[in-house]
């Protein structure tokens, strides 16, 4: 049973699929006619339209979420970006400002790892981190040129549109699917799978629609649960764009083992990579 309840909340949407698929068309078959009522006929229509009502909206809203959550992630990783640019610019200006480039490098190395232990809706553990490389602004020597405090003056505003882009990240990650909500999709489902199975009879095209039915009201609860969980489409939000700062810096990307063993995660072939 375990095993089973991972499988559900954890298991890769490809490998639900074809389960999904197998196990539709053997209830589909196996399970024998209950001999329905008049009534089940309206059940399963009312139902149908409601449930999708339901799902719709929020599988919409979940889209929505996910939509913002990548803007953020544009936002943020292109700051982080432009802010390392700028300090190695101001670097450039004096061996002073050297020891300041491998801090922030070595700062922004441990925001970026801290980043990759948490979920989303545990974002905002990553504020210490993000904090440290603000703090060390107080490390950079004296400004003695006029070329190092333009530097320094622009840098400013962009470690400002970060943390704006963090403040959206931290509220969207946490905006999750409630168990209220989620008991009201999952009671919709197995109503309407009850009274789709009830008008089951033995006819090829009885038991072809109930398999479809069923599998695509179940796919559909998988859906919501990738969307709620931001696991769709996880490369372009939580993966790749966070890995490219390390290429930005000229380090090494680092991966946590349990993402590459469960498939979650692939790296890109020829670049190289820590295991963490």
């Amino acid at each position: 049973m375990k095993r089973l309840y991972y499988f559900i909340k954890y298991g890769q949407i490809k490998h639900i699929t074809l389960l999904t698929l197998i196990l539709s068309l053997v209830f589909a078959i196996v399970i024998p006619p209950f001999g329905a009522e008049k009534s089940a006929e309206m059940m399963l229509a009312v139902l149908g339209i409601l449930f999708g009502i339901v799902v719709g909206f929020f599988i919409n809203d979940l889209w929505t979420r996910f939509e913002h959550i990548r803007e953020n992630v544009s936002t943020e990783v292109s700051g982080l970006t432009t802010y390392f640019s700028f300090v190695k610019i101001l670097a450039s200006t004096s061996k002073k400002h050297m020891p300041f480039l491998k801090e922030t490098k070595e700062l922004i190395s441990k925001y970026l790892i801290k980043f990759f232990h948490v979920e989303w809706h545990e974002y905002k553990k990553t504020d210490k981190e993000f904090d440290d490389i603000i703090d060390s602004l107080k490390d950079i020597p004296p400004l003695t040129t006029s070329k190092q405090s333009k530097t320094y003056n622009n840098m400013l505003p962009v470690l400002f549109k970060i943390s704006t882009a963090r403040e959206k990240l931290t509220m969207f990650g946490s905006d999750k699917l409630s168990k209220a909500e989620w008991g009201v999709v999952i009671s919709l489902a197995l109503t309407l799978l009850f009274a789709l199975f009830s008008l089951k009879t033995k006819e090829i095209t009885s038991i072809i629609f109930t398999w479809l039915l069923t599998f695509s009201i179940v796919m559909l609860l998988f859906v919501m649960r990738d969307l709620n969980n931001l696991k769709f489409g996880e490369d372009i939000i939580s993966f790749e764009p966070y890995e490219s700062i390390f290429d930005e810096m000229g380090e090494k990307r680092y991966y946590l083992k349990e993402d590459i063993e469960s498939g979650r995660v692939k790296p890109p072939k020829g670049v190289k990579y820590k295991i963490i």
